[in-house]
Protein backbone atom coordinates (compact mmCIF):
# COMPACT_ATOMS: atom_id res chain seq x y z
CA UNK A 1 0.00 0.00 0.00
CA UNK A 2 0.85 3.25 -0.72
CA UNK A 3 0.30 7.32 -0.62
CA UNK A 4 0.78 7.81 -4.51
CA UNK A 5 1.95 11.57 -3.91
CA UNK A 6 4.77 9.61 -2.56
CA UNK A 7 5.95 9.27 -6.36
CA UNK A 8 6.05 5.64 -5.56
CA UNK A 9 6.23 2.99 -8.32
CA UNK A 10 4.27 -0.87 -6.89
CA UNK A 11 2.81 -0.34 -3.54
CA UNK A 12 4.12 -2.92 -1.02
CA UNK A 13 1.48 -5.77 -1.44
CA UNK A 14 0.31 -4.51 -4.72
CA UNK A 15 -1.36 -7.65 -7.00
CA UNK A 16 1.11 -8.00 -10.04
CA UNK A 17 3.82 -6.43 -8.31
CA UNK A 18 5.00 -3.94 -11.64
CA UNK A 19 5.17 -0.40 -11.52
CA UNK A 20 2.93 2.04 -13.24
CA UNK A 21 4.20 4.57 -15.56
CA UNK A 22 3.54 8.49 -13.87
CA UNK A 23 2.13 10.64 -16.32
CA UNK A 24 1.44 13.38 -13.97
CA UNK A 25 1.91 13.93 -10.59
CA UNK A 26 -0.87 13.80 -7.69
CA UNK A 27 0.66 16.97 -6.22
CA UNK A 28 -0.37 19.17 -9.60
CA UNK A 29 -1.44 22.18 -8.55
CA UNK A 30 -4.60 24.21 -10.27
CA UNK A 31 -2.85 26.53 -12.34
CA UNK A 32 -0.53 23.22 -13.87
CA UNK A 33 -3.56 22.00 -15.92
CA UNK A 34 -4.57 25.31 -16.91
CA UNK A 35 -3.94 25.24 -21.09
CA UNK A 36 -5.32 27.69 -23.43
CA UNK A 37 -6.88 25.98 -26.25
CA UNK A 38 -9.21 25.73 -29.42
CA UNK A 39 -9.82 29.08 -31.00
CA UNK A 40 -7.81 31.31 -28.73
CA UNK A 41 -4.45 29.11 -29.02
CA UNK A 42 -4.78 28.75 -33.00
CA UNK A 43 -5.12 32.71 -32.39
CA UNK A 44 -1.90 32.95 -30.93
CA UNK A 45 -0.22 31.25 -33.04
CA UNK A 46 -1.25 32.65 -35.77
CA UNK A 47 -0.73 36.22 -34.20
CA UNK A 48 3.24 35.20 -33.21
CA UNK A 49 3.92 34.83 -37.07
CA UNK A 50 1.85 37.50 -38.73
CA UNK A 51 1.76 40.40 -36.08
CA UNK A 52 5.81 40.38 -36.07
CA UNK A 53 6.22 40.24 -39.63
CA UNK A 54 3.51 43.17 -40.12
CA UNK A 55 4.65 45.50 -37.98
CA UNK A 56 8.54 45.24 -39.03
CA UNK A 57 6.76 46.01 -42.80
CA UNK A 58 5.66 49.12 -41.45
CA UNK A 59 8.72 49.74 -39.79
CA UNK A 60 10.39 49.28 -43.46
CA UNK A 61 10.26 53.12 -44.23
CA UNK A 62 12.46 54.36 -40.85
CA UNK A 63 14.84 51.27 -41.66
CA UNK A 64 17.81 53.65 -42.83
CA UNK A 65 17.56 56.23 -40.02
CA UNK A 66 16.11 54.63 -37.48
CA UNK A 67 17.86 50.94 -37.59
CA UNK A 68 18.34 50.41 -33.76
CA UNK A 69 14.92 51.89 -32.69
CA UNK A 70 12.93 49.36 -35.17
CA UNK A 71 14.45 46.31 -32.85
CA UNK A 72 13.17 47.97 -29.75
CA UNK A 73 9.21 48.54 -31.34
CA UNK A 74 9.40 44.65 -32.52
CA UNK A 75 9.28 43.85 -29.04
CA UNK A 76 5.57 45.13 -28.48
CA UNK A 77 3.98 42.67 -31.19
CA UNK A 78 5.96 40.07 -28.97
CA UNK A 79 4.75 41.18 -25.60
CA UNK A 80 1.10 41.57 -27.12
CA UNK A 81 1.17 37.80 -28.18
CA UNK A 82 2.36 36.69 -24.43
CA UNK A 83 -0.28 38.44 -23.53
CA UNK A 84 -3.20 36.55 -25.09
CA UNK A 85 -0.99 33.21 -25.09
CA UNK A 86 1.61 31.47 -23.22
CA UNK A 87 5.57 30.76 -23.62
CA UNK A 88 5.03 28.46 -26.95
CA UNK A 89 3.19 31.16 -28.91
CA UNK A 90 5.77 33.93 -27.13
CA UNK A 91 8.51 32.12 -28.49
CA UNK A 92 7.29 31.24 -31.79
CA UNK A 93 6.30 35.21 -31.80
CA UNK A 94 10.18 36.35 -30.52
CA UNK A 95 11.66 34.07 -32.93
CA UNK A 96 9.28 35.36 -36.26
CA UNK A 97 10.64 38.88 -34.74
CA UNK A 98 14.49 38.21 -34.99
CA UNK A 99 13.95 36.74 -38.42
CA UNK A 100 11.86 39.72 -39.06
CA UNK A 101 14.03 42.39 -37.89
CA UNK A 102 17.09 40.56 -40.18
CA UNK A 103 15.02 40.03 -43.09
CA UNK A 104 13.54 43.36 -43.67
CA UNK A 105 15.37 45.89 -41.24
CA UNK A 106 18.90 45.07 -40.97
CA UNK A 107 21.57 45.32 -43.56
CA UNK A 108 21.86 43.48 -46.41
CA UNK A 109 17.85 43.94 -46.60
CA UNK A 110 15.75 40.82 -47.55
CA UNK A 111 18.32 38.03 -46.84
CA UNK A 112 18.97 36.19 -44.15
CA UNK A 113 22.21 37.38 -43.38
CA UNK A 114 22.99 40.80 -40.98
CA UNK A 115 26.71 42.57 -42.00
CA UNK A 116 27.03 44.83 -38.77
CA UNK A 117 27.42 42.85 -35.26
CA UNK A 118 25.41 45.78 -33.85
CA UNK A 119 22.24 44.41 -35.61
CA UNK A 120 22.95 40.78 -34.60
CA UNK A 121 23.22 42.24 -31.23
CA UNK A 122 20.21 44.23 -31.58
CA UNK A 123 18.58 40.95 -33.44
CA UNK A 124 19.60 38.20 -30.14
CA UNK A 125 18.17 41.32 -27.91
CA UNK A 126 14.79 40.91 -29.03
CA UNK A 127 14.41 37.38 -29.42
CA UNK A 128 16.00 36.89 -25.66
CA UNK A 129 12.92 39.88 -24.21
CA UNK A 130 10.44 37.84 -26.14
CA UNK A 131 11.22 34.65 -24.67
CA UNK A 132 11.34 36.52 -21.13
CA UNK A 133 7.86 37.87 -21.90
CA UNK A 134 6.74 34.80 -22.75
CA UNK A 135 8.11 32.97 -19.36
CA UNK A 136 6.23 36.12 -17.56
CA UNK A 137 3.36 35.56 -19.10
CA UNK A 138 3.55 32.32 -18.05
CA UNK A 139 3.77 32.69 -14.61
CA UNK A 140 0.91 35.53 -14.57
CA UNK A 141 -1.22 32.65 -15.87
CA UNK A 142 -0.82 30.49 -13.37
CA UNK A 143 -0.97 32.90 -10.81
CA UNK A 144 -4.16 33.64 -12.24
CA UNK A 145 -4.88 30.43 -12.30
CA UNK A 146 -3.99 29.48 -8.69
CA UNK A 147 -6.05 32.66 -7.42
CA UNK A 148 -9.30 31.76 -9.01
CA UNK A 149 -8.88 28.01 -7.74
CA UNK A 150 -8.28 29.19 -4.25
CA UNK A 151 -11.18 32.03 -4.25
CA UNK A 152 -13.91 28.88 -5.58
CA UNK A 153 -12.29 26.37 -2.64
CA UNK A 154 -13.35 28.91 -0.27
CA UNK A 155 -16.69 29.63 -0.96
CA UNK A 156 -17.29 25.97 -0.83
CA UNK A 157 -15.84 25.81 2.46
CA UNK A 158 -17.52 28.28 3.88
CA UNK A 159 -20.63 27.76 2.34
CA UNK A 160 -20.96 24.11 4.37
CA UNK A 161 -19.49 26.18 7.62
CA UNK A 162 -23.15 28.26 6.97
CA UNK A 163 -25.14 25.59 6.32
CA UNK A 164 -23.55 23.97 9.29
CA UNK A 165 -25.32 26.51 11.42
CA UNK A 166 -28.56 26.13 9.97
CA UNK A 167 -31.10 24.92 12.70
CA UNK A 168 -32.13 21.77 10.19
CA UNK A 169 -31.36 18.14 10.56
CA UNK A 170 -28.25 16.21 9.53
CA UNK A 171 -29.66 15.33 6.72
CA UNK A 172 -29.96 18.67 4.30
CA UNK A 173 -26.29 19.13 6.25
CA UNK A 174 -25.01 15.71 4.14
CA UNK A 175 -27.09 16.69 0.73
CA UNK A 176 -25.02 20.10 1.28
CA UNK A 177 -21.22 18.65 2.10
CA UNK A 178 -21.68 16.11 -0.81
CA UNK A 179 -23.25 19.29 -3.09
CA UNK A 180 -20.40 21.23 -2.32
CA UNK A 181 -17.84 17.92 -2.82
CA UNK A 182 -19.26 17.38 -6.07
CA UNK A 183 -18.86 20.51 -7.57
CA UNK A 184 -15.46 21.16 -5.75
CA UNK A 185 -13.69 17.96 -7.53
CA UNK A 186 -16.54 17.35 -10.25
CA UNK A 187 -17.61 14.25 -9.08
CA UNK A 188 -20.37 11.90 -11.18
CA UNK A 189 -21.57 10.84 -7.60
CA UNK A 190 -21.09 11.15 -3.71
CA UNK A 191 -22.87 9.35 -1.05
CA UNK A 192 -22.66 9.34 2.75
CA UNK A 193 -22.07 6.11 4.73
CA UNK A 194 -22.38 6.13 8.35
CA UNK A 195 -19.90 4.06 10.84
CA UNK A 196 -16.47 3.40 10.87
CA UNK A 197 -14.79 2.00 7.49
CA UNK A 198 -12.60 -0.73 6.68
CA UNK A 199 -10.81 0.40 3.53
CA UNK A 200 -7.11 1.13 2.48
CA UNK A 201 -6.48 3.45 5.55
CA UNK A 202 -7.76 0.77 7.90
CA UNK A 203 -5.12 -1.37 6.46
CA UNK A 204 -7.67 -3.78 4.28
CA UNK A 205 -7.36 -6.59 2.09
CA UNK A 206 -6.49 -5.83 -1.84
CA UNK A 207 -8.76 -4.66 -3.29
CA UNK A 208 -10.14 -1.71 -0.90
CA UNK A 209 -11.02 1.41 -1.55
CA UNK A 210 -8.64 4.10 -2.43
CA UNK A 211 -8.99 6.65 0.37
CA UNK A 212 -8.32 10.58 0.44
CA UNK A 213 -6.15 11.79 3.23
CA UNK A 214 -6.43 15.39 5.06
CA UNK A 215 -3.25 15.97 2.96
CA UNK A 216 -4.75 15.33 -0.22
CA UNK A 217 -2.78 12.19 -1.46
CA UNK A 218 -4.80 9.12 -2.15
CA UNK A 219 -3.53 6.28 -0.18
CA UNK A 220 -4.48 3.13 -1.33
CA UNK A 221 -2.73 -0.51 -3.53
CA UNK A 222 -0.93 0.78 -6.56
CA UNK A 223 -3.19 -1.87 -8.69
CA UNK A 224 -6.61 0.72 -7.59
CA UNK A 225 -4.89 3.66 -8.66
CA UNK A 226 -4.91 5.63 -12.24
CA UNK A 227 -1.41 5.64 -13.94
CA UNK A 228 -1.98 9.35 -14.56
CA UNK A 229 -2.21 10.31 -10.83
CA UNK A 230 -4.00 13.63 -11.40
CA UNK A 231 -6.87 12.21 -11.14
CA UNK A 232 -9.09 10.29 -8.91
CA UNK A 233 -9.61 7.01 -9.00
CA UNK A 234 -13.17 5.44 -10.17
CA UNK A 235 -13.89 5.45 -6.56
CA UNK A 236 -12.51 6.58 -3.29
CA UNK A 237 -13.39 7.30 0.57
CA UNK A 238 -12.91 10.09 2.11
CA UNK A 239 -13.29 9.44 5.75
CA UNK A 240 -15.08 12.05 8.46
CA UNK A 241 -13.62 11.72 11.71
CA UNK A 242 -13.87 13.64 15.14
CA UNK A 243 -10.65 13.54 17.86
CA UNK A 244 -9.56 11.00 15.64
CA UNK A 245 -12.25 8.40 15.38
CA UNK A 246 -13.77 8.27 11.97
CA UNK A 247 -18.20 8.32 12.47
CA UNK A 248 -18.74 8.13 8.60
CA UNK A 249 -17.12 8.29 5.06
CA UNK A 250 -18.03 10.02 1.93
CA UNK A 251 -18.19 7.74 -1.08
CA UNK A 252 -17.37 9.90 -3.96
CA UNK A 253 -17.49 8.78 -7.73
CA UNK A 254 -15.25 10.92 -10.35
CA UNK A 255 -15.53 11.23 -13.62
CA UNK A 256 -12.77 9.39 -15.61
CA UNK A 257 -10.20 11.49 -16.92
CA UNK A 258 -11.09 14.83 -14.56
CA UNK A 259 -7.75 16.44 -13.48
CA UNK A 260 -8.03 17.40 -9.66
CA UNK A 261 -5.60 19.14 -8.11
CA UNK A 262 -3.89 18.61 -4.65
CA UNK A 263 -5.21 22.06 -2.88
CA UNK A 264 -8.82 20.53 -4.31
CA UNK A 265 -8.84 17.38 -2.38
CA UNK A 266 -7.02 18.75 0.54
CA UNK A 267 -10.23 21.32 0.92
CA UNK A 268 -12.70 18.80 0.23
CA UNK A 269 -10.81 15.92 3.16
CA UNK A 270 -11.56 19.57 4.89
CA UNK A 271 -15.25 19.27 3.96
CA UNK A 272 -15.57 16.22 5.62
CA UNK A 273 -14.08 16.81 8.51
CA UNK A 274 -16.48 20.10 8.96
CA UNK A 275 -19.19 17.90 8.47
CA UNK A 276 -17.92 15.49 11.16
CA UNK A 277 -17.33 18.02 13.54
CA UNK A 278 -20.82 19.98 12.74
CA UNK A 279 -22.52 16.51 13.06
CA UNK A 280 -20.87 16.31 16.35
CA UNK A 281 -21.40 19.98 17.63
CA UNK A 282 -25.56 18.89 16.52
CA UNK A 283 -25.73 15.78 18.97
CA UNK A 284 -24.31 17.33 21.78
CA UNK A 285 -26.73 20.03 21.96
Amino acid sequence: MTASGVGLGAGEGAPGGRPREHRRAETIEPAERDRVRGARLVASYAAAVLLPLAVAACLVPFREDHARVTAIVLVLPVLVVAAIGTTGPAVVGALAAGLAYDFLLARPHYRLAIDDPDDVVAMVTLVVAGLLAGLQSLRLVRARARNVARRRELVHLIRLVDAAGEPEGRGSLEEEACRRLTDLLDLEGCRWVAGAGHGAAEGGLAGATPVLLPTGWILGYVSELNEDRATLPPEVELPACVDGHEVGRFVLTSKPGHVSSVEERAVAAAIGSVYALAGAVRQAR
